[in-house]
This record gives C-alpha cells, structure tokens and sequence, in this order.
C-alpha cells in the first residue's frame, strides 16, 4: 500500500512540474522553502516574456501598481539581474530587440564577477542559458540579460561554491530542464536564506537543471498576483523579468489593459511623433527615439512645466552629460517628471532632460520605452500598440 501511495505522490508532482505554466509557494528543499514560477519553452510563452529596467527607480510596490494599471492584472515579475548603484545593469541588457548594455567580461569584486557568470537567452522560439565567454550575438534575439554567478553548468553545481558555506541570503534565479520532450524556464527566490551551493543544489537535485543563473542575491524580489512578499514592497529592483499570461480564454477575468493603440501625427517636416501628456497639464507631440537614454524635452517646454507648477526644486536631480551618434558630447540639466501619459498608458516618476536649444526635438527615450513592456511600431498606419 505504502508504494502505491508514493506512487500516486509521484505521480501527481511530475504532472504539476509539466503543466504548460505552475507556480508554487510552498516548495521545501533541504529544509529551506523557496517559491518558484515555471514556463514551457515554446514561441507563444517566450512572446510574452519582456525585460523592463526600472528607470525611474520607483520601489517595488509602485512598480507593480504601475504595471498593474498598465497591463493585464495577472503577470509573473523576478529580478533580471545584478544591477549597479544607479540601479543600471552591469552585464547585458537586451530588450525587445534593443541592446541596451553591452556584454561585460571584465574582472571584479562582487556576485555578478564569481566566474563563470552567465546569459540567459530568449529568441522568437527558444531560451537557453550560457556562460558569457560563450555567448555570442546571433539573430533572434528577442530578450538577453547577463548576471551572475552560473549556478549549475552542464550538470554540475559551480566548482567554487563551499558546501559548508555560512555566505547565506535570499536569492533568486532560472533554470532551464528537459522532461518528456519539452524545455522549462523554472524561475525561484529562496524564502530562507541560502547559501549559493544550497541554492544550487535545489536547481540541480530537485529539479535536475542542466543549467542555471543566479539573477540576484539580497534585493530578491517575485511577485504573483497571489503571492507578494510584504517585506518586499520598499526594495528597488533595478530591473525585473516579466511573463503575462494569455488571459483571453478565462472569460471571468477582465479584458486586457493592453493593445493600447496610439495613432502617430505627421508633423510639418514629415516626421510622425506620438502624442504624449505631461504632469497632466501639457500636451505635446514626440519623436519615438529607442537611442535616446532618457526623455528629452526643449527649455520652453520645461519652463510651462515649472510655470504651472508640476515642476519645482524638488524634482531637480543634477546634470548628465550625453553622446551622440555623430560623436559629439553634451551636458544636461536631468529633472523628475511626475507623470507621462501616451494613449491611456501612465508612466510615473520619469527621468527628462532639458536639450540645451529651443528648436531641439522632443524626444521619447528609453526611461519611457522600457517601462512600456513590448511594443510594436506599424510604419505602414503609423502607430504604437503598446502590447
């Protein structure tokens, strides 16, 4: 009787594990718990994976009532990766098509240097991790983020973990495994901490991934809509992993806050911008610019700001100088603007500079565009759709 029962209890795990998508907050390993999201590794899964970095460095509550509001209610969200003090990736950084941070292979003190450190990838049909000496750039790439250190490599745990370790923290990661056929993303955040040979053991042992990534270690955060961690809710995650499920079948949830479509106007040079409202007061039109770091707005513009009000001392955060693609440098005045509206899309706390000309171009940069998830550009209608 005893082994029919482990049998049904084997049973019933292996089919939760190979669900098309399972999340579980009571995994035990060890004698540690820890939380943990899967993915089937197919195109339609892998489309709705997007990586956002937190430009304008709003705490983790604010970011998922921001995201909340902005997208359907039901998302997955994990740190991406290691980020430095101003809250910017240290590794790779690509994002919808974009390469926003280059590959860092350089020595140094910290986590993210533990070599071998890692990559994880995502294409328009497969995701797969790899140790950074061996990434290389290649077509398809929707999604990349380097972090560190690798966890498990090739089946084996990292040859410089310390089984006896007392380095214990809360840490989170993926991990990629292969049953009947199929490939899963496994994403986890230790709710004890661990040290990083347990954390790896859990990966290699529990779940028999042939390869897996530390995303971060200490500012760990994973949020489901129904499992937040409350002491959570004041960390700021430089950048976070998001998976929003396809809600379309499930009648009783309500219809998606995405699809937001913003018609482009033709201005008098023949240039199509976005309509975009600021801080409520000001309607403006802009230049979709992924190459731009920040939002970018003229000194007649920033003035109406400060002169309605929206604008004062407060928000001001320094100067940052800026290069150009044709090589040239400049600095700029950096301020806090409060709020950015496009379509029915709200963008809270965003970095904007001031050029440093009246006739400069109004220009929507990415401490807009990577808190607004995947977007499309139709160059034929000339529109955004949000997605």
């Amino acid at each position: 009787m005893r082994k029919i029962i482990l049998i049904i209890i084997l049973f019933i795990k292996t089919s939760t594990l190979l669900a098309q998508n399972t999340t579980d907050s009571n995994l035990v390993f060890n004698n540690s718990s820890y939380s943990y999201y899967m993915i089937k590794i197919d195109s339609s899964n892998l489309s709705k994976i997007s990586l956002i970095n937190n430009a304008g460095k709003l705490n983790h509550k604010d970011f998922i009532e921001e995201y909340t509001t902005n997208h359907d209610p039901d998302f997955f969200a994990i740190n991406a990766s290691v980020n430095d003090k101003s809250g910017n990736p240290i590794g790779l950084f690509i994002s919808n098509n974009q390469e926003l941070n280059k590959l860092n292979t350089d020595d140094g003190v910290g986590n993210f240097f533990l070599k071998p450190n890692g990559v994880l990838v995502i294409t328009i049909d497969n995701a797969f991790i790899v140790k950074s000496e061996k990434f290389k750039t290649q077509r398809g790439i929707i999604n990349a983020v380097q972090s560190g250190p690798m966890l498990v490599i090739d089946d084996s745990i990292h040859s410089s973990f310390n089984p006896n370790s007392t380095n214990k923290n809360l840490r989170c990661g993926v991990g990629i495994f292969n049953k009947k056929n199929s490939n899963y993303l496994i994403f986890t955040i230790s709710k004890d901490p661990v040290s990083f040979y347990e954390f790896a053991s859990m990966y290699k042992d529990y779940f028999h991934c042939h390869n897996a990534l530390c995303l971060e270690s200490g500012n760990s955060v994973m949020y489901t809509p129904n499992n937040s961690d409350p002491l959570a809710i004041n960390k700021v995650v430089g950048s976070y992993l998001i998976y929003e499920p396809d809600n379309n079948s499930n009648q009783s949830k309500p219809l998606s806050k995405s699809n937001n479509v913003i018609q482009m106007i033709k201005s008098s040079s023949g240039i199509y911008e976005l309509p975009v409202e600021l801080n409520k007061v000001l309607k403006i039109s802009f230049i979709f610019d992924p190459g731009a770091a920040d939002v970018s707005i003229s000194p007649d513009v920033a003035y109406t700001l400060i002169r309605t009000g929206t604008i004062t001392d407060k928000d001001y955060i320094g100067t940052q100088k800026y290069s150009f693609a044709d090589g040239s440098t400049a600095v700029s005045s950096v301020f806090n603007l409060h709020e950015i509206k496009i379509g029915s899309f709200t963008i809270k706390n965003v970095r904007v500079s001031i050029a440093n000309s009246l006739k400069a171009p109004m220009l929507l940069g990415q401490s807009v565009l990577q808190r607004m998830g995947k977007f499309t550009i139709d160059n034929t209608n000339h529109t955004l759709t949000i997605n």
